[in-house]
């Protein structure tokens, strides 16, 4: 390692933006001069071990708006320390601010407490400016707030209700608020004097000073060994190829049942009309009102109830032979003899394909029950619990793909994306070991996927394949792919042929130097 290596890892560089003294200095000012800045935070603290100068740096860094000067601490570490007090620097020269940052171990930003008009600019423009390169450098920052505001008599007050001098200093609770969003270290220093500076600045900017150090001394040792030439490196494995997401479309909910609002009147179950005059006043759905409202509940389920609106609605015999009795229940029969009780309205409202059935000229527009052939009650149970909720969680991937098949009978495109994308989540959060042993046929599910019009699901499980390739080109049913199918999973295959090849090739070589050194030896 030459001499410029080691100057850099027992070097620090720390850059300080901002000044501690009210009003600050602007752009097109004269640059705070050495009088000056032996007054400020860091001179403060280095003492008289500063000296004021252009550091040992690349030209192209240096830039007269920023105060260069070195000092050391520990015994042999320099500090290189960069002071810029104008942040209008940053508006006319950003691109030479950020070359300066780049270069930064360790950042310092100052402002005066009892300046609120540079503070509130500070954190309204250049703050955020700064916070997306930190958090992506991972500099650590020290905001430091210096001076005693008005009502101060002692330490800095941390108390909400000490409002008096608001309008002319800055609140503690807003510099700690700032120091938040830069992932800062927050100091409130309310003197420059040696307690202050050496006890709390002092103390934190020395324990980053370290962390610096041994991050340096850390990262030596592994460029030593990248510079041996006869070292032996391991072949390099990418990662596997990123699984295609699964897009389901925009939820209809809203819209279907403002259509069942407005237009599915044919299916309406509850007439409302004027107690005195008995004019129609309009139509509604009693599983509508008796979801929503306790009160509707009562009256249209219960007993006492039910009788008086009977004994209310023979008054009124001119609209009795507009009210649908025949659609208050849709009873469902399924093919094991169990029977679901539904509501004709809602079922339209959520299935084209129901809408067609129950609207039509067919048997079942016209019938109580409905047969249900090919479906299993929990089957059909989970397709009428996504057609009432919106929502559809399957227990298990067998039950997922049962749920699927059932929403592409009934055209139901959502629910088919939403069962696809519980698919490939119960898939990819089992680990190698249950991957290998389950009794789950990835590839079988891949045959009903296309089947059922799974595309999605389809292109998925290839690429999962392709990912675990280890685990599944030594299962029986992996014959089972076609041929256009294997070949696009040997094509994505992780890890590659390549890749094993030159495993191989590399643990061969190591072998023979182990066997060479035995002979030296």
């Amino acid at each position: 390692m030459n001499n410029r290596d080691q100057s850099k890892e027992r070097s620090i560089h720390i850059v300080a933006l901002g000044s501690e003294c009210p009003g600050g200095i602007g752009l097109g000012e004269e640059i705070m001069g050495q009088g000056q800045l032996q007054g400020g935070l860091l001179w403060s603290y280095l003492g008289h071990g500063a000296l004021v100068g252009p550091c040992d740096l690349e030209s192209s860094m240096h830039n007269p708006a920023f105060m260069e000067y070195t000092s050391r601490v520990f015994g042999d570490v320099t500090v290189v320390v960069r002071d810029c007090p104008s942040w209008d620097l940053l508006d006319s020269d950003w691109a030479s601010v950020r070359k300066v940052l780049e270069q930064a171990d360790i950042l310092v930003i100052k402002y005066s407490v009892t300046d609120k008009l540079a503070f509130q600019q500070v954190r309204n423009s250049y703050a955020p400016r700064l916070r997306p390169l930190l958090r992506h450098w991972g500099v650590p920052v020290i905001l430091v707030a210096v001076g005693a505001r008005l009502n101060d008599e002692g330490p800095p007050c941390t108390c909400p209700l000490c409002a008096s001098d608001w309008s002319s200093c800055v609140p503690h609770s807003e510099g700690l608020q700032l120091s938040r969003d830069l992932g800062a270290t927050y100091l409130e220093l309310p003197s420059l004097n040696h307690v202050f500076v050496g006890r709390y600045f002092g103390s934190v900017l020395e324990y980053f000073m370290i962390q610096c150090l041994k991050h340096k001394a850390k990262e030596r040792p592994e460029k030593r060994r990248g510079n041996k030439v006869n070292e032996l490196c391991p072949p390099h494995l990418e990662q596997p190829a990123r699984l295609p997401p699964i897009r389901v479309e925009e939820s209809s909910f809203s819209q279907d049942m403002q259509w069942l609002l407005e237009r599915g009147m044919q299916f309406a179950d509850v007439a409302f009309y004027a107690g005195d005059s008995g004019k129609e006043l309009g139509w509604a759905h009693a599983a509508v009102l008796c979801a929503v409202s306790p009160y509707f509940r009562q009256l249209l389920l219960g007993h006492k109830t039910r009788d008086r609106v009977r004994s209310l609605m023979s008054k009124f015999t001119s609209l009795t032979h507009k009210f649908p009795k025949n659609h208050i229940l849709l009873l469902t029969a399924i093919s094991y003899d169990v029977v679901l009780p539904a509501h004709r309205a809602v079922l339209v409202a959520r299935c084209d394909v129901m809408a067609a059935m129950f609207s039509g000229k067919y048997a079942e527009a016209r019938s109580r029950v409905v047969p249900i052939h090919g479906v299993s009650s929990d089957t059909f149970l989970s397709f009428l619990e996504y057609l009432y909720t919106d929502s559809c969680c399957p227990a298990s991937v067998l039950q997922a793909m049962a749920v699927l098949v059932c929403a592409e009978m009934y055209q139901v495109k959502r629910l088919q994306h939403l069962c696809e994308v519980c698919v490939c989540a119960y898939l990819q959060s089992m680990p190698s070991r249950e991957l290998s042993s389950t009794g789950i046929s990835v590839i079988r599910l891949l045959r009903r996927a296309k089947c059922h019009n799974a595309e999605q699901l389809y292109v998925w499980l290839l690429h999962f394949i392709s990912n675990n390739y280890l685990i599944f080109s030594h299962k029986p049913d992996f014959l089972e792919l076609s041929e256009e199918e294997r070949e696009q999973v040997e094509r994505l295959r992780w890890p590659s042929r390549g890749y094993l090849q030159e495993l191989s090739e590399y643990q061969h070589r190591r072998r023979k130097l182990r066997k060479s050194r035995c002979i030296v030896m």
